[in-house]
């Protein structure tokens, strides 16, 4: 199910593929103008920079991110730009980041916020649906 707000709409899906937990992320422009996304942020590339998604386990416990936690420059080449009625994807693999132990339950939630573009467009939150997983 996907979660609408003004400008983005965003459908998380998960499976689990050969002990790999794979986010599945559609990303799509319900606005008016045009948005551009980070494209770090969204899983363009196949290293995160940054925790990304908001895990909980059965205990209600939060799953930390122990990926990379880089700090870089943000250019305007790292934008993605996203027409009305356009939609792009991204396929993350979550257990290279987060530590989920096999058998166990989690809900899982896509929540980062988009660094603004420079000279186009703030910072934007980016949710997404949840999803109850067993990894």
């Amino acid at each position: 199910m996907e979660v609408k707000s003004k400008m983005l709409e965003i459908d998380l899906s998960i499976d689990v593929v050969n002990d790999e937990v794979i986010a599945t992320l559609v990303f799509v422009n319900a606005s008016f103008g045009v948005i551009y996304l980070d494209s770090w942020t969204i899983g363009m590339h196949q290293l995160l920079t940054k925790s990304v998604f908001s895990i909980i386990d059965k205990n209600n416990n939060i799953i930390p991110y122990y990926g990379v936690m880089a700090s870089r420059r943000i250019v305007f080449e790292d934008f993605i730009a996203l027409n009305p009625g356009e939609s792009i994807q991204t396929k993350i693999k979550i257990n290279k980041d987060y530590i989920l132990v096999k058998g166990n339950k989690y809900v899982v939630r896509y929540s980062a916020y988009n660094p603004a573009c420079p000279g186009t467009q703030a910072n934007l939150e980016l949710r997404s649906n949840e999803v109850e997983m067993t990894y």
